[in-house]
């Protein structure tokens, strides 16, 4: 079910973005756009405009956050998947729009050229080329600088500022787009959306978007690495409702938000996370104390057994992707048929975090209607993990369903891997974070 509400996502995504191009194909005579080199260039930056702005206004629509289309994405984490390959190719689009309207407006002078790009013209053209440098300087920063989580995180806001000057451009090119109506109105309104989005997330969003207030209650640590945070809600009415194996985004002490996958169940008063001192945001774990206020909000993805087709199933874990099957555990039903088989792939088992949890839930499965096995897969002695493995360890691997939560390069083998053996994709269900 949830692989269908996505694939009509898709293709709703991919007609929002093709629509403008058959508005300016209808817009005026076909021959006129096409007649030669210099028209089919001014052609080409058109078509190239256009589909960057529809892909630029709608990844900011996908960056809100918003309920239902975490549902339509199959999670948040698809969602700002396809959110980051959108932006990126309507980059590409509006990085190679000026570029294919160079003879129109330079004859192929190379002064002309030099002077084309910078802002020495009218609202319009001056727009479109502050709009575009913005855009160049933040994507060198995200891809090749690397700031900081919390750097990046303010640096990426000034995307709307990027936006908000090619909405300016847009509205006040002499163009196609100014000319034929049904394309103009198709256009501002798209744009419109993106610029609300981008408002409402992140301008308002402190205002708008809902939260709930916890408090650090306990702060435990499990070893060198890894420590477990346990937070009450402030009131009976904050207390956050999820599915297990969804996750959340938290700012602790009013700080940047970050996301983190919840690992108590969802019958718990207590919410509880695992850390991983892994980037710079998680080194500053050291930094939370008991009693340290935090907002959470959420909860999003739909890492669960529940959009399962089968209750014979192989859990996956790499690392801290242990943490969602912690919630998944707790939350599973006895004497309702589940099989289940984890397999908890670390370094060593020094590394393996509440391996006497997951026994006590596995015991509570012996004998049941269903069974829980836990199992601890060390890569140091057993080299890394391959499907061939996963089949000596959880028999035959047809008609189940996989959840893997792992670091993203094991997965995608895992993936590759598994596709190989014919295992359909609406069965392998993963949780990778690219945000």
């Amino acid at each position: 079910m949830l692989k269908n509400k996505y694939k009509l996502t898709l293709s709703i995504t991919s007609l929002l973005c093709l629509f403008p191009l058959f508005l300016w194909l209808i817009s005026n005579d076909i021959t006129t756009k096409f007649g030669d080199f210099k028209s089919i260039m001014t052609s080409l930056g058109q078509i190239t405009a256009l589909a960057g702005m529809v892909m630029f206004s709608i990844s900011f629509i996908q960056s809100t956050r918003l309920k239902i289309l975490d549902r339509y994405f199959q999670g948040l984490n698809i969602l700002y998947r396809d959110h980051n390959r959108l932006g990126q190719i309507a980059f590409i689009l509006l990085l190679a729009h000026p570029l294919f309207l160079l003879p129109k407006y330079t004859g192929g002078d190379l002064n002309e050229a030099a002077k084309f790009f910078l802002p020495i013209h009218g609202l319009a053209e001056n727009s479109g080329i502050i709009g575009l440098v913005l855009m160049i300087i933040l994507i060198v920063m995200t891809l090749y600088l690397r700031p900081k989580y919390h750097i990046w995180k303010w640096t990426h806001k000034f995307f709307g500022l990027a936006f908000i000057f090619g909405f300016i451009h847009l509205w006040n090119t002499h163009s196609d787009t100014s000319r034929y109506l049904p394309l103009r109105i198709y256009m501002i309104t798209i744009s419109t959306l993106g610029l609300i989005a981008f408002i409402y997330k992140s301008i308002l969003g402190k205002y708008l978007i809902k939260k709930s207030h916890y408090t650090i209650s306990e702060i435990n640590k499990l070893n060198e690495s890894t420590t477990e945070i346990v937070m009450l809600p402030e009131t009976e009415n904050e207390k956050l409702n999820f599915q297990a194996g969804q996750f959340i985004f938290i700012s602790f002490n009013n700080e940047e938000s970050h996301p983190f996958t919840i690992s108590s169940a969802p019958a718990d008063r207590e919410l509880k996370i695992i850390i991983k001192k892994l980037g710079d945001y998680t080194l500053g774990v050291n930094n939370l104390t008991p009693g340290m206020k935090c907002e959470v909000e959420g909860a999003f993805g739909a890492f669960t057994f529940l959009n399962a087709e089968n209750k014979n199933q192989i859990w996956i874990a790499g690392g801290i992707g242990i943490t969602p099957f912690l919630s998944l555990t707790k939350a599973l039903p006895i004497n309702e048929g589940y099989n289940v088989d984890l397999i908890y792939c670390v370094s060593n088992r020094i590394e393996a975090v509440k391996i006497e949890e997951f026994n006590t839930f596995a015991e509570k499965h012996i004998n049941q209607n269903g069974s829980l096995k836990i199992n601890v897969f060390e890569t140091r002695t057993m080299g890394r993990l391959s499907v061939e493995a996963i089949e000596k360890i959880c028999g035959s691997i047809i008609n189940k369903d996989i959840f893997i939560c792992a670091p993203v390069p094991m997965i995608q083998s895992l993936k590759i891997q598994l596709k190989e053996k014919n295992i359909p994709n609406k069965l392998i269900h993963s949780e990778e974070f690219g945000f």
